[in-house]
């Protein structure tokens, strides 16, 4: 199954990294996240042998320089990003598995990548962020959300088939339980003052 990997990252420290040139940037990443380099390398082994995305080097390259991108090449740029997240920012270990069908409006997903890399929507990693200044806000929404929602709505067309429900349904105990897990990243990120990046795959 999917889940979630979240990082509290000063993100003006990652945002720097963009487009900045900076040779001992990219050799402090390298050195430094050697495993991580290697393993992604061998992740997208067949494609780099086929010349369909750089290698990891390459593409962490590419960011610091600010482009040109490969858009055909969006996966090797979310891992990329996720190593530098690793770099400079704190792991929040986790068991979080499905943000979007938890039952509130989170903007986790509306802030995408926080530099401005090539991104497919079909594939993976799937990034989000929330500055530090957006997560009480997020917090605010988790909590405001009942165990009991109210009864499900019947649209008028169906009303002659479906009685609309008389009573409140319970949230799916999994999924309350992964909002809470949730709510324990979005605290631990805040009580850092650091904002929140994830990436799900």
């Amino acid at each position: 199954g999917y889940s979630y990997m979240f990082y509290a990252v000063d993100l003006e420290r990652v945002n720097a990294v963009y487009g900045s040139a900076d040779e001992a940037s990219i050799e402090e990443i390298l050195r430094d996240q050697a495993e991580d380099i290697q393993d992604n390398n061998a992740f997208f082994e067949s494609e780099i042998e086929s010349s369909e995305c750089p290698t990891s080097e390459g593409a962490l390259r590419q960011i610091v320089q600010g482009g040109p991108f490969d858009k055909n090449a969006a996966a090797m740029y979310g891992y990329i990003l996720k190593i530098i997240c690793e770099h400079y920012g704190e792991y929040l270990n986790n068991d979080v598995y499905g943000v979007e069908q938890q039952p509130f409006d989170s903007k986790l997903s509306d802030g995408g990548s926080p530099i401005p890399i090539p991104v497919n929507h079909g594939d993976f990693p799937e990034i989000g962020h929330l500055a530090y200044a957006a997560l009480s806000e997020e917090l605010a929404r988790i909590d405001a959300t009942p165990r009991e929602l109210p009864p499900q709505e019947v649209p008028w067309y169906l009303s002659w088939l479906i009685k609309p429900g008389t009573s409140p349904r319970r949230i799916d105990d999994a999924i309350w339980d992964d909002m809470q897990e949730y709510r324990k990243v979005v605290v631990s990120a805040r009580d850092k003052k650091l904002s929140l990046v994830s990436f799900l795959h």
